[in-house]
């Protein structure tokens, strides 16, 4: 390999750092910006080998970086969470161990925080209207039936009082 080729391939690793160090990434996001570049195959596993030694790529971290992001930022349900990192190949047991840590009680609270702020923005008169985009408006967000079920249990004593 020539010395300008060597100059090249540490170029590329050094914008490959950048690019981890300035949010976590996964893999896929990894191997899609690689893709900029033309790169034999012995080339590439050498720089995912460096990145991977150095903690600049890391999937747990990628992991639980976007699931606490997502669902304390943009107040994303389990099942839109699920979802995006599926389309970037995480494995389902990743992505459920993190799940997992998200506690109940705060989940919950967000979604009763979210129909509350949906509630007062709405313009619809009619009860049966009303409830059925608030509830499509939480499935969007990534909720399940029966978390939304529980919101609305809790929403509506709270407005009854």
């Amino acid at each position: 390999m020539s010395e300008s080729a060597v100059n090249n391939i540490d170029l590329i690793i050094q914008k490959m750092e950048a690019y981890c160090a300035y949010r976590d990434r996964c893999l896929f996001e990894v191997e899609q910006k690689l893709n900029d570049f033309v790169l034999i195959t012995e080339v590439r596993e050498k720089i995912f080998e460096h990145l991977y030694r150095e903690k600049f790529l890391d999937e747990t971290r990628y992991v639980s970086s976007f699931v606490k992001g997502k669902f304390n930022q943009k107040h994303w349900g389990k099942i839109k969470i699920t979802q995006e990192l599926k389309k970037r190949n995480i494995p389902q047991k990743l992505i459920q161990t993190e799940l997992d840590k998200l506690n109940a009680f705060d989940y919950q609270n967000s979604l009763l925080k979210l129909l509350k702020k949906k509630d007062l923005v709405l313009k619809e008169n009619n009860p049966y209207k009303r409830k059925q985009k608030l509830v499509q408006f939480l499935y969007s967000k990534g909720y399940d039936f029966q978390d939304i079920q529980i919101a609305w249990e809790d929403f509506e004593s709270q407005t009854e009082q």
